[in-house]
């Protein structure tokens, strides 16, 4: 891992994959949309449920702001109330955490994969997948996309940093 003048090189920075995940698309057959990002981590490995509350786990407060927004707005249009730390776990192992929900208007799944590298470094991979039932679920992914992107790289190349780098809010 090289971090010199406080930066991240390429080689241990997050990248978001050209193409998701398959295993992140097996979750939600029909999905119209998913994303994975992936980065390596050369540390002691961490197992996924210790990475997806890195990830996820005390956002910035600005992350926390936009999700009291999406609340205030979403429950007037009779959406369920979201929490970045609230969401039900559906499986957990050492090596993969999915989390999730089913609503009337889409369904969605974060997953969080742990794998080994023929190097011995842990492959990290995080992904969003997500199916709409209805335009109101149309409508709500356009919606939120813009935010999604922002969020999810902020959060992950928070969570992705060396050891020595990181820092929890």
């Amino acid at each position: 891992m090289s971090v010199e003048s406080g930066k991240i090189s390429v080689r241990d920075k997050a990248i978001r994959l050209p193409h998701p995940d398959a295993r992140l698309l097996d979750l939600l057959p029909g999905a119209s949309f998913a994303d994975s990002y992936r980065w390596r981590y050369s540390s002691e490995p961490l197992e996924a449920p210790l990475w997806l509350d890195r990830v996820l786990g005390k956002p910035p407060k600005w992350v926390g702001r936009l999700m009291i927004l999406r609340n205030h707005i979403a429950t007037r249009l009779g959406l369920t109330e979201a929490s970045l730390d609230g969401f039900p776990v559906l499986h957990s192992s050492p090596d993969r955490i999915v989390v999730g929900m089913d609503d009337w208007h889409l369904d969605f799944r974060i997953m969080c994969l742990c794998d080994l590298a023929a190097d011995g470094t842990q492959l990290v991979t995080m992904g969003t997948v997500v199916r709409p039932h209805n335009l109101a679920g149309r409508a709500y992914l356009a919606a939120v996309m813009p935010f999604h992107r922002l969020i999810s790289n902020t959060l992950i190349a928070r969570a992705s940093a060396p050891p020595d780098v990181y820092r929890a809010p």
